[in-house]
């Protein structure tokens, strides 16, 4: 049987934002200890999680990542407030929401496009753009985060997309960079 791997295409952060991200993380963690939080190291913007794939589909989808990386203009990318899946009283997930960016939006409409020749099919739910914090697993929270953030407001430079591979472990996630789509200026 060939061996498969679980892969996502994401926007990788610059250091500095993800050390601003940390700082939030650890206030937020006071309020809410039952949260598992995401670590620095895998901080980053899902564009499309592609499940398992073998090694002749991942060198596929590579491929398309260069190409349609190549094909994109860097663009920014704003932080809205923080927020919650789902919405409500009692979230699972804490997230950075995102304000809407034609640029993200197109771009992945055409990594969806490129991808759906390759035979996977479109992922069905709608592309909601959002960093994620950290998660509950064992139960709900009691209440939602807290309104305002102090990175409300902040933007950052999107010069790349990767695919990554996935290894899931007790630890957490280990994500390991297989290709990159480098931006023009």
């Amino acid at each position: 049987m060939e061996e498969s791997h679980r892969a996502f295409i994401a926007l990788p952060l610059p250091q500095a934002l993800i050390a601003e991200i940390t700082r939030v993380q650890q206030a937020l963690a006071l309020s809410f200890p039952e949260l598992r939080w995401s670590r620095p190291e895998t901080l980053h913007l899902t564009l499309r999680f592609l499940g398992n794939l073998t090694e002749e589909s991942l060198d596929c989808v590579a491929k398309t990542v260069l190409s349609v990386g190549l094909s994109t203009a860097a663009f920014s990318v704003k932080i809205s407030d923080l927020g919650a899946f789902p919405g409500g009283q009692h979230p699972r997930v804490f997230i950075l929401a995102l304000a809407p960016c034609p640029a993200l939006t197109d771009l992945h409409r055409r990594l969806e496009a490129q991808l759906e020749t390759l035979g996977l099919p479109p992922d069905p739910r709608p592309f909601r753009p959002h960093l994620t914090l950290g998660r509950v697993h064992k139960r709900l929270l009691s209440s939602p985060p807290p309104e305002g953030s102090s990175l409300a407001e902040k933007r950052w430079e999107a010069r790349e997309m990767v695919l990554y591979t996935s290894r899931l472990t007790a630890h957490g996630p280990f994500h390991t960079p297989v290709a990159r789509g480098i931006f023009h200026d």
